[in-house]
């Protein structure tokens, strides 16, 4: 019998302890800026990124 599962984006709203206990799938969002790819909450957290924003204005 196929499972099923819940998967979101980090841009959910919702932790990763949240997202844990109900089971759901938190999968983080890639991006690029800057000519470089960053890997959300893995090599650029929210502060660093809208420090180099503010920069780029």
């Amino acid at each position: 019998m196929p499972r099923t599962a819940i998967a979101t984006n980090d841009d959910s709203g919702i932790t990763q302890a949240e997202a844990d206990s109900l089971g759901i799938y938190l999968l983080l969002m890639s991006f690029t800026m800057n000519r470089g790819e960053h890997r959300e909450k893995i090599d650029i957290f929210q502060k660093e990124f809208y420090k180099i924003r503010m920069r780029e204005h």
